[in-house]
């Protein structure tokens, strides 16, 4: 089985589409298709402002990895988000998460990144074994303000 890692094409959009609904749906939530259009758009941009790779296995697309730098007050150089990361079901447990993010790494050194981070849920236990023995558990929370829930006037109690 020879995995190849490469960029989207313009003709990729229809099984990035996919692959992107069913990551969505994994995490149980869904985007708009004019967001998904978007998210496409900024991929798929010269340059892209969010950069990103599928695996293709037999000419087949199986997983796709979502990812931007982002300049840092924590290091004199940039820190590489890994934002999304999907991998279809009949190919899992064969490498193919661990290349994409292999493939990550190695574009965030050509970036001069710090660092690559990410997130996932805290009950994601089959992603989590994985990225134990890739990373390193940071010790930080993560806390979240959803602006499209709460539109308009902040309701924040602001202390002086």
């Amino acid at each position: 089985m020879t995995i190849t890692i490469r960029p989207p094409r313009e003709t990729d959009k229809e099984v990035w589409k996919s692959l992107f609904a069913d990551y969505l749906t994994f995490y149980e939530t869904s985007r708009s298709a004019t967001s998904t259009q978007l998210v496409w758009e900024r991929l798929t941009a010269s340059p892209p402002t969010i950069l990103g790779l599928l695996a293709e296995r037999d000419g087949v697309v199986i997983g796709l990895v979502h990812f931007h730098v982002q300049t840092s007050t924590w290091a004199d150089h940039g820190i590489c988000y890994l934002e999304d990361l999907f991998v279809v079901p009949s190919a899992r447990a064969n490498g193919v998460a661990s290349l994409l993010i292999q493939r990550v790494v190695e574009r965030a050194r050509e970036h001069n990144c710090a660092e690559v981070t990410w997130i996932t849920r805290s009950d994601n236990g089959v992603a989590r074994r994985l990225y134990d023995k890739l990373a390193t558990l940071s010790p930080f929370v993560r806390y979240e303000i959803d602006l499209e829930a709460t539109p308009g006037t902040s309701t924040l109690a602001i202390e002086t």
